[in-house]
């Protein structure tokens, strides 16, 4: 998923970027990892462009930990950092959890798109 948040931070105007996302039909889990990852970029953008921050991938993001700070408010930054750190780490766990005990292969259902 964080290939998807990736595409949905960058600076490009949204009128011009769309995103698909390719499901095989094979489990059920691919739609609701996609929920959460639009659940998660209603935090993960905004802070993304308050910051300036240019890796749009959460995961590369908290592991630089020799990130250079060219702001002003870093204390402000380094609380928002954390509180968008804790909620990713409740999206991967989330995530992660709906897979645990679910075979893939087997699953099949009806084609559904959403916009």
């Amino acid at each position: 998923m964080n290939t998807v948040l990736s595409a949905m931070a960058l600076d490009y105007p949204p009128e011009k970027l769309s995103v698909y996302l390719s499901d095989d039909g094979g489990s059920s889990l691919t739609l609701y990892a996609i929920r959460e990852a639009w659940r998660f970029a209603r935090l993960w953008i905004p802070f993304c462009k308050s910051y300036g921050i240019r890796t749009g991938s959460p995961e590369a993001y908290f592991l630089e930990e020799n990130e250079v700070d060219q702001f002003v408010e870093v204390k402000e930054k380094e609380k928002e950092k954390e509180k968008i750190k804790r909620k990713y780490e409740l999206f991967k766990k989330r995530v992660v959890g709906a897979c645990e005990g679910v075979s893939i292969a087997g699953h099949d259902h009806l084609p559904l798109v959403e916009r």
